[in-house]
């Protein structure tokens, strides 16, 4: 069992080599890593290779989950992984160290979840949560969070019982088959709301995340999209929108059965 993981830097080298995330993932023989530069970012091939790291500087300027869609098909061509191997995509702002990992491994080992996240929280301290596990959202929990920063959704609650709808995209955990399973994410989504999306897919198949609880991370997160009419809050609603349709028409059991999402994904 080899955990493979896919990481997108969109103007993100200063952060990556800070962190040194990274650094800690190569240092593992049970792990490969990929940074796909989304940008062509002057720097990061170097530093990839001087860890041995896979860098991927094909398919620029695409969305996140196109971007992760390609590395899982490159994962899969050219590295090797197979049915019995975990994917994971994981944000470059993510920092967590060896003995972090260590128990990853064998958390994966042990449980073999189709979908799993772990506790992530925005200080190094664990004193403050990402509230990054949530129920799927209503138009009118989307409607608070934007208009007045509320958002019923959000789930507080952190332990291995925990039980949540979605994951975000900063740090998920699929084994290879139930990425498979529902085509990996829909590339109609560009930046936002994919990870909600892959997320009721595999729920249609039965599949729940599930929350290692022991384990915590540290999530330096942006959040671009608060910015009114920025272009991540338009790719926001954008996504936003087409979530809803598509849950709508996913209920429609023909249309289930029929409606695919957009994806590069080349399987066997």
């Amino acid at each position: 069992m080899r955990i493979f993981f896919s990481i997108i830097s969109h103007g993100h080298f200063e952060t990556i080599s800070k962190l040194k995330t990274i650094e800690v993932l190569s240092s593992f023989s049970c792990v490969v890593v990929a940074v796909k530069d989304n940008l062509g970012e002057p720097g990061l091939k170097d530093y990839c290779e001087s860890l041995s790291v896979e860098y991927i500087s094909e398919r620029k300027n695409i969305g996140f989950g196109a971007n992760n869609n390609f590395v899982f098909d490159y994962f899969s061509s050219k590295m090797g992984m197979t049915v019995d191997d975990f994917f994971c995509v994981l944000n470059p702002d993510v920092l967590f160290d060896k003995c972090f990992l260590v128990s990853l491994s064998e958390s994966i080992q042990c449980n073999g979840f189709s979908l799993s996240t772990v506790c992530l929280y925005k200080d190094s301290g664990f004193q403050y949560l990402d509230f990054h596990i949530r129920k799927f959202p209503s138009i009118t929990d989307f409607a608070l969070s934007f208009l007045f920063g509320r958002n019923p959704s959000i789930i507080v609650e952190r332990g291995s019982d925990t039980v949540f709808d979605w994951s975000a995209g900063s740090f998920m955990i699929f084994s290879v088959s139930s990425y498979k399973l529902v085509n990996g994410f829909d590339e109609n989504y560009f930046m936002y709301c994919e990870d909600i999306d892959i997320c009721y897919r595999l729920s249609k198949s039965g599949i729940r995340p599930r929350l290692l609880s022991d384990l915590r991370a540290v999530h330096f997160a942006a959040h671009g999209n608060r910015k009114l009419f920025s272009k991540h809050f338009l790719w926001h609603l954008k996504g936003v929108v087409r979530l809803m349709i598509i849950r709508r028409l996913l209920r429609v059991p023909l249309l289930s059965k029929i409606l695919k999402p957009k994806s590069i994904l080349k399987f066997d």
